[in-house]
């Protein structure tokens, strides 16, 4: 047989052979999940699932299998050239210009054009050829617990541990937004996104929840005319209920089942209003839980608010659908929310020495308005705020118009509910002019 046409029949091989690995190593899922989809065939179906189920173990058969095929090929190029000059055996010229015209072949055959066929058709060409991807599998069997046993020592050589796979993928998938944002493929805003639901599950519910000092509930009552100006007030459709304190929440409030008291047979009945009987079992959930569990617990109990408990089984917060929502797509204000990115004000009255601020001003910002008055706030890690601050001097939550004294400075708690301080006010009083030097007093004693 010509060598040459061996030659070219295994360089054919080899080809069809690098260009599934590299589909292999390329291929996205979904396309080929869909790909097999749209196939009337059972058992490609079939095939394409196995395939999935270990997508890097069939890619290393596949290399496996394409190395005697390139090695031959190599080997039959060789002895094309010493055909060629009409020799029997080859000599080293021929082992030379074989060689050679062996990595050119390979360079074109096994790593440009396979690299082409994955990035543009890599998903169909592994669905087409299934049959081959999982047949290379059944032959490379004897060798995986090899190949596993490499792989493992490398891995330990390394210092890489076997759970740093899935942050291997992130950091692919990080990489792969970096590079669609550069080239203009995807924007700022869409890789925020992509990055806030990979985040799902290191982000606990703790972080997003609305905390128990901005928590607005309503305690348990059967006065009508109270739970609709509360919730007039609150404007929110679901409102926590308790008994007594917040950590003793009986369940959630729906403004709708009020509605449809009121225009059903309840208002009618004649019978007193109670609100326990519309009031919602509450869903309780720990500030450890990640967002992701806690969307799933969502979704499985069709839900939209829980209670958040602390460790000593108290009351935390509350976290909400929109809250897992706003994670991913940013703040969503209604019409009746404030912008929270807007600043707590600060406002001073540099001639009457007064500084008043929202309670959720940073210590830093207020310290830089009071510069000019020359007085400042302890600063100290265990508060940020001058909320923090207020707290932790009074040693609980203060009353409105409650006030301490520190140095020259009084402050003054101007609104505050049970939960948390509002506003605070800062009056500095004028220094003291200073006494007059000893010396001089004693000169006012000799002159008597």
């Amino acid at each position: 047989m010509n060598p040459g046409l061996l030659a070219l029949a295994l360089l054919a091989v080899g080809a069809v052979l690098s260009s599934l690995h590299a589909s292999l190593v390329d291929v996205v899922r979904t396309t080929l999940e869909e790909i097999a989809s749209e196939s009337s065939s059972a058992a490609r179906k079939r095939r394409v699932a196995a395939i999935l189920d270990d997508i890097a173990g069939h890619a290393r058969a596949v290399a496996l299998v394409r190395t005697p095929f390139n090695l031959g090929a190599t080997i039959a190029l060789v002895f094309w050239v010493a055909w060629l000059r009409g020799v029997g055996a080859p000599e080293w010229p021929d082992a030379l210009a074989g060689g050679a015209l062996a990595a050119l072949a390979l360079w074109v055959l096994g790593v440009f054009i396979p690299e082409a066929v994955s990035l543009h058709a890599g998903e169909r060409l592994v669905f087409a050829l299934s049959g081959v991807v999982r047949a290379a599998h059944a032959i490379g069997a004897p060798l995986r617990p090899i190949a596993a046993a490499f792989d493992r020592a490398v891995r330990g050589l390394s210092g890489n541990r076997p759970d740093d796979a899935a942050a291997d993928v992130e950091a692919e998938v990080l990489s792969a937004l970096d590079e669609g944002e550069r080239e203009g493929g995807v924007d700022e805003r869409e890789r925020d996104m992509i990055e806030a639901v990979m985040h799902f599950k290191d982000r606990t519910v703790e972080q997003i929840m609305t905390p128990r000092n901005e928590v607005e509930a309503i305690e348990l009552t059967s006065n009508l005319g109270h739970i609709a100006a509360f919730v007039r007030k609150a404007r929110h459709s679901r409102i926590p209920v308790y008994r007594g304190s917040l950590d003793d929440i009986a369940g959630f409030f729906y403004v709708k089942d009020l509605l449809r008291w009121l225009a059903g047979d309840g208002a009618q009945s004649g019978k007193g209003f109670d609100l326990r009987t519309i009031v919602r079992p509450a869903m309780v959930v720990p500030e450890s839980k990640t967002v992701r569990e806690l969307l799933e617990e969502f979704i499985a109990r069709r839900v939209h608010i829980a209670v958040v408990a602390d460790e000593y089984g108290g009351t935390a917060g509350i976290v909400t659908l929109e809250d897992i929502i706003e994670e991913v797509f940013g703040e969503i204000q209604d019409e009746y929310e404030k912008a929270e990115d807007e600043p707590p004000r600060i406002d001073v009255r540099a001639d009457e020495g007064i500084l008043e601020c929202d309670a959720r001003a940073e210590i830093h910002d207020v310290n830089d308005a009071l510069e000019p008055l020359g007085a400042a706030i302890p600063e100290a890690e265990e508060y940020d705020t001058i909320a923090g601050y207020v707290l932790a001097a009074f040693g609980r939550i203060p009353e409105t118009n409650e006030s301490l004294q520190v140095g020259r400075t009084t402050i003054t708690v101007l609104e505050a509910t049970p939960m948390r301080v509002v506003k605070v006010r800062v009056q500095v009083r004028p220094e003291e002019p200073a006494e007059e030097p000893a010396a001089a007093t004693r000169e006012t004693d000799r002159a008597k």
